[in-house]
């Protein structure tokens, strides 16, 4: 089984969600927007964690190499292909868009994800 997780980051606090490759939900919580509290969280699906996406923001270029530094697989997303992706979402809160950006991750996602993820492995912030 692999892991995918998702950060919906913000000034204070991240959200963070994990699933699995069958979109199965193993984590829902929020850490410290931090690296090294991220790491933490993440910690228990390190030998199987494939991506961690975040969506590219005032915090990316900070956030982003850090992740990568402690080891963490970082995806940063560009903004406009996360909100195409999650544009018919019901719920807009940040636990909701960590989830939904964790399934962004996997790779059963629908093709309209599947062709957002390819359009965003990288972004001008990161």
């Amino acid at each position: 089984m692999e892991f995918f997780c998702g950060l919906d980051v913000a000034m204070d606090e991240a959200a963070v969600c994990v699933v699995d490759d069958k979109g199965e939900v193993h984590l829902r919580t929020a850490a410290v927007t931090d690296p090294e509290a991220l790491f933490a969280v993440l910690k228990p699906f390190l030998a199987r964690l494939r991506r961690v996406g975040h969506e590219a923001g005032s915090l990316s270029p900070w956030l982003h190499p850090e992740l990568l530094k402690l080891g963490l697989p970082a995806v940063c997303l560009e903004t406009k292909h996360v909100r195409a992706a999650m544009s018919a979402q019901r719920n807009k809160t940040d636990a909701a868009d960590a989830l939904g950006i964790a399934h962004l991750m996997a790779p059963a996602d629908s093709a309209r994800a599947t062709s957002s993820r390819k359009a965003a492995t990288g972004c001008g912030s990161c």
